[in-house]
């Protein structure tokens, strides 16, 4: 619910619970520690995926002792592909280009990102391919209104048929993987093409002035350039990075409410519940009903089988149980004897 502590402390109390906000913030974190096996299970999924969607934004980080803050990051890893829609946060203090590769390792596949120039050592690594957002590509034209209107609507027109196609694809009753490859290959490439070639003849022509922000619109989409073309040959692979932006909505609404992290370890906590509790969401699974059940269980849990208690095996697992459980005892209470007709009255 996006409650800091300072809310929850005085909600308890008026319920007349006295709770410290000191005794919430240990629970917090405690809970989050209890939970990190989860968190670094689904992390071992995810990057065995081999398509992964990352973005990060700031959250503040109080420093201790001086009552100033400083910047740091929140990233958030999901999953594409087939499978649980795994979303894996991290807190780290700072946007180091050390923070991604750190957490990736020794990934290999697809990563889905924004041009931030700190995954640029990902993709030097072999076996590591970048797939770049025709969603900021278009931003970036969007906001440039310093261009002519016919030649902006060109463009912006192309980039929404694009996704029109992709949408087709996607959504047709009888497609498929092959049917989004074809259309890909067939309508979005050759538009892809031309809109590199139409940009491209108007910087040569003197169409837009060369410092304008729809110059640097182009330079964007042309800097990416075989980057934004590389989601046409997989299928599981998208257009934009959206679904990391979607993930991080949450965080985004929350982070008004709390302002700022009030340590490293706080950070790290809110980092391993958002990744179940957000899981849990995409998942269709009621957090609160998910977090009580597995908090109870986790410590008693063999470990040989954490992946029981992951959002989406929990989900089928507590069914499955509800189903298998023995019947109880059969009751050895006498039944109450059947009451006999009233007697008709005089």
């Amino acid at each position: 619910m996006h409650l800091p502590l300072y809310r929850q402390e005085e909600r308890l109390l008026g319920l007349g619970i006295e709770v410290s906000r000191q005794t919430l913030s240990r629970l917090y974190i405690a809970s989050a520690e209890t939970l990190r096996p989860l968190c670094l299970r689904m992390k071992e999924l995810l990057i065995a995926r081999g398509v992964i969607f990352t973005d990060d934004t700031p959250v503040d980080l109080q420093v201790k002792g001086t009552g100033k803050t400083v910047t740091g990051r929140m990233w958030v890893y999901v999953a594409g592909g087939a499978g649980p829609p795994w979303r894996v946060f991290e807190f780290t203090i700072d946007r180091s280009k050390k923070r991604p590769k750190e957490f990736l390792g020794t990934f290999k596949g697809y990563i889905h990102a924004d041009a931030y120039k700190g995954y640029d050592d990902l993709f030097e690594q072999e076996g590591v391919l970048e797939c770049a957002c025709w969603m900021h590509v278009r931003r970036k034209f969007f906001e440039a209104v310093d261009a002519p209107v016919a030649l902006r609507d060109e463009v912006l027109r192309a980039i929404r048929h694009l996704y029109r196609y992709e949408k087709f694809a996607r959504t047709h009753p009888t497609g498929g993987d092959d049917l989004v490859l074809a259309v890909r290959r067939e309508k979005i490439a050759p538009l892809i093409d031309g809109l590199f070639a139409r940009t491209r003849r108007a910087l040569l022509e003197d169409e837009v002035l060369p410092a304008s922000a729809f110059a640097g619109a182009i330079g964007y989409m042309h800097n990416l350039g075989d980057a934004l073309r590389t989601f046409l040959g997989d299928a599981r692979l998208r257009p934009g990075n959206g679904p990391s932006e979607r993930a991080l909505r949450p965080l985004t609404i929350g982070r008004k409410n709390w302002l700022f992290a009030g340590s490293k370890g706080g950070g790290d906590a809110t980092g391993i519940l958002l990744s179940l509790v957000q899981t849990c969401r995409a998942m269709d699974i009621n957090p609160f009903v998910y977090l009580e059940d597995v908090l109870r269980r986790i410590n008693g849990h063999p470990a040989h089988r954490l992946d029981e208690l992951l959002p989406g095996n929990w989900k089928q697992a507590d069914s499955y149980y509800d189903c298998q459980r023995a019947p109880g005892p059969a009751s050895t209470t006498t039944p109450p004897p059947a009451l006999a007709d009233p007697t008709p009255l005089p």
